[in-house]
């Protein structure tokens, strides 16, 4: 039987576990309420939270649209404007001269000069070879303008024959180190007598910063650098300028004598017009008929303006120090050379169509003995004048 000590805790586990059990369900309704609180806030912050957050852009304010984008339309049109006065000032300008040269020797220079009642063969005549300058002028110019000088494609070695001719080619023009000529800026190998360009066509923005075939210079007057495809619009542009200009002074230098003899038939705006007309195109035509001539020399020497520079330089050095000749590498005939500025058909010289000038890779040159006999002292004389001590070439392929 169990002891009075054995009922005693029995007694007291089973008031403990109903202690427990009635406070526990005291307890149960007060968590349940805190829980049920604890959840009705959190939905609530999150609702709030959603409410915050717009699910649509609020709409602009039709007043400051319609600003904005009357600014924006302003500011597009003024850089418009703009990039129009940049590439159209020159060419005006250059219209303009040649309109107004023209006006001024066309109506006050030839008729003073041959008036039609006395000299009507030579006032008809002079009328029309005027007209021819002024026409032949315009289109020489803007032919240069438009027309793309010839770049370095990437595939150009595939003209080659073969690996023999691609290594010759190379070998016509090296650097300083006597390595083959590499523009690191459009990656390639760049053909003799081509070089890098820096220059931003406005009027051809698909051909800028690129190598330029027989890059000659750039020049602002045509916004485009002049090269293997346009060079002889460029020369025929100054040449019928300085042809224009001829005929400008000699008809003048015959208006103010015929004015001098007949000074009662000559009206005093006229002749101001004529005196100030010859004084203001007279420095105009002594600085272009220099530059002129600059370019028969090159020419005629089958020389850029580039390679003259450089030229130069060469002979300079190798006549200081070895003694010895420099003959160009391209300089061969007369005729040769100006076929290749001016095309191969003699009858289109003149002419501004273009010409038939190669493909800008191969070029007639001096012998072959010539060229190897040079080519050491050539390369020694570019080392010399060209920095190489910092390990990088310098950048003597890219003229502006």
């Amino acid at each position: 039987m169990p002891s009075s000590s054995d009922l005693n805790a029995s007694t007291n586990i089973e008031e403990a576990n109903s202690v427990g059990r009635s406070t526990s369900m005291n307890q149960s309704p007060q968590l349940a309420t805190e829980r049920k609180n604890t959840n009705s806030h959190t939905s609530i912050d999150v609702e709030s939270l959603k409410a915050l957050i717009p699910t649509k852009p609020p709409p602009p304010q039709p007043p400051k649209k319609n600003l904005r984008r009357r600014r924006n339309n302003h500011e597009r049109s003024s850089n418009k404007c703009l990039e129009c006065i940049k590439v159209s000032a020159l060419p005006i300008f250059v219209c303009f001269l040649s309109g107004a040269a023209w006006a001024a020797g066309g109506l006050f220079l030839i008729p003073h000069a041959y008036p039609i009642d006395l000299y009507p063969v030579l006032f008809v005549l002079n009328q029309i070879i005027a007209l021819s300058e002024l026409t032949l002028t315009l289109m020489s110019y803007f032919k240069c303008v438009r027309t793309d000088p010839g770049y370095v494609e990437k595939d150009w070695e595939n003209q080659c024959t073969g690996q023999e001719d691609r290594d010759f080619v190379m070998k016509l023009e090296l650097t300083g180190r006597g390595e083959e000529r590499y523009c690191h800026k459009c990656n390639v190998y760049q053909p003799p007598r081509s070089h890098h360009s820096s220059a931003n066509n406005k009027l051809l923005p698909l051909y800028s910063f690129k190598c330029v075939l027989r890059m000659d210079h750039y020049c602002i007057w045509v916004n485009n650098c002049v090269g293997l495809r346009n060079h002889k619009f460029f020369f025929l542009f100054l040449f019928y300028m300085v042809v224009g200009f001829v005929h400008f002074g000699v008809t003048a230098g015959v208006a103010i004598a015929q004015s001098v003899r007949n000074m009662e038939g000559i009206s005093p705006v006229s002749l101001v017009v004529m005196i100030m007309s010859t004084v203001f195109v007279f420095p105009i035509a002594c600085m272009v008929g220099m530059f002129f001539g600059w370019n028969v020399y090159l020419i005629c020497t089958n020389q850029t303006s580039i390679e003259s520079h450089i030229n130069g330089s060469i002979k300079s050095k190798l006549s200081k120090t070895n003694h010895q000749t420099f003959k160009h590498v391209f300089n061969v005939t007369l005729k040769q050379n100006i076929q290749a500025v001016l095309g191969i058909n003699t009858w289109l010289w003149l002419i501004p169509v273009p010409g038939n000038v190669g493909d800008g890779i191969h070029y007639p040159t001096i012998p072959q003995s010539l060229i190897a006999s040079q080519q050491s002292q050539v390369t020694q004389a570019k080392q010399q004048i060209y920095d190489y001590s910092s390990g990088e070439e310098s950048d003597q392929d890219e003229f502006v």
